[in-house]
């Protein structure tokens, strides 16, 4: 495999058309693991969230057939519930409940050990529940990860 050269690429030209959007992972039932995270923040009505967004890699030969894609990858967002300093998790009654049924599906929410969000990263295999969800605008269709659980 060669070296990108950047300055090659500007001055490149093609007659091909670029992909505008991606196959979807068929709805249904796959076996996935955490492939990496980012946190990001948003802007709501109510102010700043946090939110964690889990990269899963999908393990099904048909998802790869059906994209055209070797890794596999959709993305599930978490929205964290922070302690009102601001600066925690908040782990009260009702609060991040996401955040613990992926930890759940994943074997690490277990009172008592210790546990830090990096630990994510990598974990699995757990079953995801993906579905489609097509664009109002466009005929693009992307996925979302409706629910997490642990394999059987």
């Amino acid at each position: 495999m060669g070296v990108f050269d950047p300055t090659k690429f500007l001055e490149s030209t093609t007659t091909d058309a670029g992909s505008t959007a991606r196959n979807p992972v068929p709805a249904g039932e796959y076996k996935a693991t955490i492939d990496d995270l980012e946190l990001r923040t948003a802007n709501t009505k109510n102010g700043e969230r946090q939110i964690l967004r889990v990269i899963w890699e999908i393990h099904d030969e048909g998802a790869k057939e059906a994209t055209g894609l070797d890794k596999v990858t959709v993305r599930q967002d978490i929205w964290l519930d922070l302690t009102p300093a601001g600066n925690d998790l908040d782990y009260s009654k009702g609060k991040n409940i996401g955040l613990g049924r992926l930890r759940e599906a994943v074997g690490q929410n277990n009172a008592g050990e210790a546990w830090n969000p990096g630990m994510l990263k990598g974990a699995g295999p757990a079953l995801l529940v993906v579905i489609e969800r097509p664009d109002e605008r466009s005929d693009v269709v992307y996925n979302d990860v409706k629910s997490v659980g642990q394999l059987s």
